[in-house]
């Protein structure tokens, strides 16, 4: 649940981060504050089922937030590549499906039940974030790259 957590803190920091109108990518924000929302309802869903427990599953300790995640160091300036990359390690490093398979090691049915759906969830993004993202790899220009998210993402 730290994890996630620290994933909707980093997604929240991304979205103000790019939502200047200095970023060429700026009215990508809200999705970048939609994937944000999602992983604080996951959050949420989490502790729930966590709580009913008892505490009988162990949760990691939260790690230092990331600044910068849009910015791309070789092109010295934030990038819709970047960003996305940076979401795309955000949900790996959210670890759902390890708490899926310890969930049916230690937990009952319904957490078993919530820890699926999440992790089901967290590797349909995963897999949308990455068709996005070579969508925009393969773009040849910063506004086709654009129409790729807003397309992609919208669906």
């Amino acid at each position: 649940m730290c994890l996630i957590m620290q994933a909707h803190f980093q997604l929240l920091q991304l979205s103000a981060d790019v939502a200047c109108v200095s970023c060429y990518f700026s009215s990508c924000a809200p999705i970048f504050l939609r994937l944000a929302e999602s992983a604080k309802s996951q959050a949420g869903s989490l502790m729930d089922v966590v709580l009913s427990q008892g505490g009988s599953v162990e949760l990691p300790a939260i790690s230092s937030p990331c600044p910068n995640l849009a910015l791309d160091r070789e092109a010295g300036e934030q990038t819709l590549a970047a960003a996305l990359e940076a979401c795309v390690q955000l949900e790996t490093s959210k670890e759902l499906d390890a708490f899926a398979e310890a969930a049916h090691s230690r937990g009952n049915v319904e957490i078993r039940k919530v820890a699926d759906a999440l992790a089901l969830e967290s590797r349909r993004m995963q897999t949308e974030l990455m068709r996005v993202l070579t969508a925009v790899l393969h773009s040849d220009s910063k506004l086709e790259a654009l129409s790729h998210v807003r397309s992609l993402m919208s669906q």
